[in-house]
């Protein structure tokens, strides 16, 4: 199904509570606020809208209890008995979010609605009827769970402000799953959720509406699962709860670069769409004001060239003034807002209706894809997030625009194959190893960069090099390319024999550091060091020349460019193209603004 966001197009919002009570919106019931809400979300040019029906109040089934505890019957608060077969859903809340729809839909906003909120902001909130199961595996939850999607979709799904459903909110973190099961534990439920919401309602996209997931096939809530029964997956980019991010000040390299890094890899592992379904910088006490308008545009201009469909602030107003729970426990959930709580717009406001308007005035509606020179191949053994990450930093400085790959995904058709830091004995599944061979046989590129101890069989027959030996001890590399001197670590250590390959750096024992070898009508190159290892944390803030070397070795024509500034091509009509540029820095360059953008028509 589509996901109902439009490719070339970003929309822009944010995650919603009411500004007046948070989280306790649904019971104290202001519609005269949420509508002065919405119409500060529309005056400043945000058009989607996450909103969470929360699951206590929607749901506040009860269980009675007999002799022993012996189960009774179910019952409202009152104690009035639940009628049989009910859905045990508040009418009244039922009309309360009908009477939000309508608004949304009068202020031109779209809502994606996480449908079984009972994790919100450090809180679990879910019916008492489920206080104390888990609510991933338990029957009794599972049957309640099912009956809130069909009684809330079957009530709400002829609205039209409505435009996808998802589980909830991050529901991986309602119950903790057994260690040795969560695995199929964690796919049952997407399924199951997946498989109820569109029961109801085959008309629309279902979402994940999750933050984070393993990168391994038998991982708990692996990207993999959630790509095959979801539409879209969504990153919610936080750098305290991403590791290897927010390494430096939020607007400036290398964390700068993370929003849009996660949303490709998501994209490139999953085999679905993805996009910023939560973004925020932790409020003043993490950001400054002028760094935050900064990230915002950043990050926001970074979304639209790279294709990442949305991206959604958290959230929209501050709730400095509650003094209820998770409010009360938890500090950082207090100033992340775009608004006060007066509804007084921050700075940051003024940038998403400042870049509404700087797009809105180009020449064309839809921004055609970027053109892409590489992909990159991740591989078992390695910590793939961490060598995602360090990749896009490298390519993204040095010119290069790159999709990933999955490991276990049928390989891509590609001119220029990128694998970073292989590492451990898995190296690559064999068949996708020797179809990447015929493919370089065939005149692809390929590049290897090597975390000390990967175990690629063939090859010195693709490599033309040779290993000497290899050993468990860490390694401090220092070399020279063109010029620079590269001071490496890798936790493994390995040396080279050259073979029949031409080395192109050695290192300063005389040994081979980087190889080129021609294979059929194509070429290899191996890096013995992984810098994408370092990129992270721009221990070499030069390493970023080593690909721009990689570029020139595989023939691709990359125009000179200061290494803060991002730029992408994208082919327009009469053969003209569209070049968008992004300073990732906080310094001016280029003729850019500190975190500014430019589009022109070439």
């Amino acid at each position: 199904m589509e996901t109902n966001l439009q490719n070339g197009k970003l929309q822009i919002g944010c995650n919603y509570w009411a500004s007046h009570a948070g989280t306790e919106m649904w019971k104290e019931w202001r519609p005269d606020i949420i509508e002065k809400d919405f119409a500060l979300l529309e005056k400043h040019g945000l058009t989607l809208v996450r909103v969470f029906p929360l699951w206590q109040d929607f749901q506040p089934v009860y269980l009675l209890r007999g002799c022993a505890g012996r189960p009774k019957e179910y019952a409202w608060a009152d104690g009035t008995p639940l009628p049989m077969q009910s859905d045990g859903l508040l009418p009244e809340m039922l009309d309360r979010f009908r009477i939000l729809a309508d608004l949304a839909q009068k202020y031109h906003l779209k809502l994606v609605v996480a449908l079984l909120t009972g994790w919100m902001s450090g809180r679990l909130m879910v019916p008492p009827v489920l206080e104390g199961l888990n609510l991933l595996t338990d029957s009794e939850a599972l049957r309640w769970e099912g009956r809130f999607i069909r009684g809330f979709i079957n009530a709400l799904k002829d609205h039209p402000a409505i435009i996808a459903w998802e589980p909830g909110n991050e529901c991986n973190c309602l119950s903790s799953l057994n260690s040795s099961t969560g695995n199929v534990d964690s796919a049952h439920w997407l399924d199951f959720i997946a498989a109820s919401i569109r029961n109801y309602d085959p008309t629309r996209p279902v979402w994940s509406g999750m933050h984070g997931g393993s990168f391994e096939q038998n991982g708990t809530w692996n990207l993999f699962d959630q790509g095959e029964y979801y539409d879209a997956l969504t990153t919610h980019p936080y750098p305290a709860f991403t590791p290897y991010c927010g390494r430096s000040a939020l607007n400036t390299m290398p964390a700068i670069f993370h929003s849009t890094a996660e949303t490709l890899f998501y994209r490139g592992i999953s085999g679905k769409p993805a996009f910023i379904e939560e973004i925020g910088s932790f409020g003043p006490v993490m950001l400054s004001e002028e760094r935050r308008c900064g990230y915002i545009q950043a990050t926001l201009a970074s979304a639209w060239a790279h294709n990442c469909l949305g991206y959604l602030w958290w959230c929209g107003f501050h709730q400095t003034h509650l003094t209820h729970a998770p409010y009360r426990w938890i500090a950082m959930e207090r100033e992340l807002g775009l608004f006060d709580m007066d509804g007084t717009p921050l700075p940051g406001a003024k940038v998403f209706s400042d870049w509404k308007r700087r797009v809105d005035a180009l020449p064309f509606t839809e921004l055609p894809p970027r053109k892409v020179h590489a992909v990159v191949l991740l591989t078992p053994g390695q910590d793939q997030w961490q060598i995602a990450y360090g990749t896009f930093i490298l390519t993204k400085q040095a010119g290069i625009e790159v999709e990933f790959s999955s490991p276990y995904a049928p390989l891509p058709d590609a001119e220029l194959y990128l694998m970073p830091s292989v590492q451990g004995h898995l190296g690559m599944p064999r068949d996708s190893y020797y179809q990447l061979m015929e493919k370089v046989r065939n005149g692809a590129f390929l590049y290897v960069s090597d975390a000390g101890n990967s175990c690629l069989q063939p090859f010195s027959e693709l490599f033309g090099c040779e290993v000497d030996y290899t050993s468990n001890c860490r390694d401090a590399q220092t070399f020279s390319c063109d010029g620079e001197v590269y001071s490496l670590i890798r936790p493994f250590t390995r040396k080279l024999l050259s073979g029949t390959s031409e080395v192109l750096a050695v290192e300063e024992d005389g040994t081979p550091m980087l190889t080129s070898y021609k294979y059929g009508k194509g070429k290899t190159v191996f890096l013995n060091a992984a810098p994408e290892l370092s990129a992270v944390d721009e221990s070499v803030p030069h390493s970023y020349l080593l690909y721009r070397k990689i570029a020139v070795l595989a023939g691709l024509d990359l125009p000179e460019k200061a290494p803060e500034i991002g730029r992408t091509e994208h082919p327009w009509t009469n053969g003209r193209k569209i070049v968008v540029e992004i300073n990732y820095s906080d310094k001016e360059s280029s003729g850019l603004a500190a975190n500014d953008f430019r589009v022109t028509i070439r």
